[in-house]
């Protein structure tokens, strides 16, 4: 990166309001340019305390000693963002613009959270959907450069292996009932011979079962209701139980196969490895972008002080803070 506290005579092309007027940011190409805003209305009274004045060039000074750098910084990468968006034809679809938001929610807690939270920021929607924006484009920006290895997938498998194992489980089918009299029947109807996918299609109640023969899947304890689990692990393969409660009803429930817990394969976990490692990768090339086209950029920064801070913010290799509030 290099820095320069040389004023220059290019005219400003792009300026963002933080609160008050904080900075005026110029850009072209890779050269930013920022000047003061004071030559435009420095002595503007904004406020007087027992008789002695605040002026917006008070106001100024106070916002660049205390956020100034770190506000400037953020306007910077947006522009580099912006710069590369536009050279590689990158674009916000509007499904990913309201993914990114409707995340933003859930993160703040709820719509309303996120106003607030925006608003105690002093940054409007607006503002903020811009924000999403660039952070969609530097997402698709960092994504090109991220790459998962088999080695990779492997090793992270290996790490992992209890995240990636079963316990045992069993193949199941049920029929619910809504009264003990009607279990009753339907036991009786298997003991004379009836056949359980018959049975289950015609009396179950069981929704998600009904249709299926009663056929529950090969199932884990943490699956259904505990008294169902229970009844299904304890009995031998093939065995059909007695009528039993559970809270929807009277159960029927034959176990058709015990099935041994153990590692999952490999194949099996695959694509959910690789989408972690790639969530995982995507921050860490997103900051080292950021950094890199940072450091190759051409800044000119007439305020010496503001300069330095810059620079050391820079050299630090600060987070960018793209897509928050």
């Amino acid at each position: 990166m290099s820095v320069s506290s040389q004023p220059t005579n290019e005219r400003p092309t792009r300026a963002r309001s933080i609160a008050i007027a904080l900075i005026c940011a110029v850009c072209v190409a890779l050269t930013l340019t920022t000047v003061s805003c004071n030559d435009l209305s420095g002595r503007e009274v904004l406020a007087t305390v027992n008789g002695q004045p605040i002026t917006r060039a008070d106001l100024d000074k106070k916002l660049r000693e205390t956020r100034g750098a770190s506000v400037l910084l953020q306007m910077v990468d947006e522009i580099l963002v912006e710069q590369e968006a536009t050279a590689q034809k990158i674009t916000a679809t509007p499904e990913r613009l309201k993914s990114r938001m409707e995340q933003a929610e859930a993160n703040a807690g709820s719509r309303a959270d996120l106003e607030a939270t925006l608003k105690k920021h002093g940054m409007s929607m607006d503002a903020f959907q811009k924000q999403l924006t660039d952070d969609v484009y530097l997402d698709e920006i960092a994504r090109q450069k991220t790459t998962v290895t088999d080695q990779e997938i492997g090793q992270y498998y290996k790490e992992h292996a209890k995240e990636f194992s079963r316990g045992d489980r069993v193949k199941a089918r049920m029929i619910l009932l809504e009264s003990r009299e009607n279990a009753d029947a339907v036991t009786s109807a298997l003991a004379a011979g009836g056949e359980f996918n018959g049975l289950a299609k015609t009396f179950s109640t069981d929704p998600a079962t009904k249709d299926k023969g009663g056929d529950m899947g090969v199932i884990e304890r943490k699956d259904y209701a505990k008294p169902i689990t229970e009844v299904a692990f304890s009995q031998k393969d093939n065995q059909i139980s007695k009528p039993f409660k559970t809270p929807d009803g009277w159960a029927i429930v034959q176990t058709l196969q015990h099935v041994s817990g153990g590692a999952l394969p490999l194949g099996e976990v695959r694509k959910e490895i690789e989408a972690r490692l790639n969530r995982e990768k995507l921050q860490a090339v997103r900051e080292e972008w950021v950094a890199e086209k940072r450091a190759n950029a051409q800044f000119s920064i007439p305020d010496p002080a503001l300069s330095a801070e810059i620079k050391k913010l820079v050299d630090g290799r600060v987070p960018p803070t793209i897509g928050q509030p």
